[in-house]
């Protein structure tokens, strides 16, 4: 089953590669992938063009050091807090962007439609104290998006941010210009165009200095999870019952003899 399933998803690859060299006599910009789910950025060999700021420098690739010792990206220190009045915002410390085609672009799309079910990712500082992180996902022109509420991390240790994909105000602080959850409208609109994934602190920690060279902020393993399918539960509820059967069958037996 599983050699068969390698062979469909290469050949929708190769597909895909005549397509864009179609594309390419028409000058049309075209990316090599898509929407994947599930999938997962390893950082295997390089940063995969996750970037540290709006140009697009690249985040410096390890070989190690990440969780279970494995790949990550990292930068040193951060830029400062932006905006003013109510609008300040947090640094940016990594963004997966549709504009630098960040993992081959495998996590633009439409997150509703493509099942995605909710969206993790490891994050590591060495700052002094313990930090707030969030995430932000956007569609391609960076607006509109959402802010997740904020985890507070500790220093020196790997920690995993997970956000579902749910309408609430326990999941998303704000939808932007939007308005703030729970809001069905603003939710579909921001989740059926995902460009943009920006990891970056809360406001009111760096101040308008940011973090210097000698802090270390790390990211490894940005995922998206499909939505569990209905019939998992099914199974899991038919075994519970066949359990709970047998498990009175037994009692029963026991107060007969």
């Amino acid at each position: 089953m599983a050699s068969g399933m390698n062979w469909i998803l290469s050949g929708i690859a190769r597909a895909g590669a005549v397509a864009c060299l179609a594309a390419m006599n028409g000058i049309v910009a075209c990316h090599a992938q898509s929407l994947t789910v599930p999938f997962t950025e390893a950082f295997a060999t390089d940063a995969a063009n996750w970037a540290i700021d709006p140009a697009g420098t690249a985040a410096a690739w390890n070989g190690s050091g990440g969780p279970a010792n494995g790949t990550f990206i990292s930068r040193a220190g951060s830029g400062p807090d932006t905006g003013f009045g109510q609008f300040v915002s947090g640094p940016v410390l990594f963004r997966g962007q549709d504009g630098f085609d960040s993992s081959g672009d495998r996590f633009v799309g439409d997150w509703l439609t493509g099942g995605v079910g909710s969206f993790s990712i490891d994050v590591f500082h060495n700052h002094s104290a313990a930090m707030l992180f969030q995430v932000r996902l956007a569609n391609p022109n960076n607006s509109p998006g959402a802010s997740s509420v904020n985890v507070s991390v500790s220093p020196g240790a790997w920690t995993t941010l997970n956000v579902p994909l749910v309408d609430s105000a326990a999941v998303f602080q704000t939808y932007g210009q939007l308005g703030n959850p729970p809001d069905a409208n603003a939710f579909g609109q921001i989740f059926s165009s995902i460009g943009n994934i920006q990891v970056g602190l809360a406001p009111g920690q760096v101040g308008g200095t940011g973090l210097g060279s000698s802090v270390t902020l790390g990211m490894a393993n940005p995922s998206i999870a499909a939505v569990p399918e209905p019939a998992t539960g099914v199974m899991l509820g038919a075994a519970g019952v066949a359990a709970g059967i047998f498990w009175l069958r037994r009692l029963r037996g026991r107060h007969a003899a």
